[in-house]
């Protein structure tokens, strides 16, 4: 029981949010929509640059 009611609010949460953020780029042209979603998702905590080390088959290159 108490597990249905915590899952219960938690849907009301995660709605109401969508809600707000449905409002919030309402009123937004197309692309200052697109440049609000940039700038939230640059500052979560894991954004930033991945580096990954690439080798291709014969490459005579030693990776340090």
């Amino acid at each position: 029981m108490l597990l249905l009611m915590v899952m219960m609010m938690m849907m009301m949460q995660i709605t109401r949010r969508i809600l707000e953020a449905r409002c919030n780029v309402q009123n937004m042209t197309s692309l200052d929509a697109k440049m609000t979603y940039i700038k939230a998702w640059q500052r979560l905590a894991d954004s930033g640059t991945a580096y990954f080390i690439v080798t291709f088959k014969g490459s005579k290159k030693k990776v340090d």
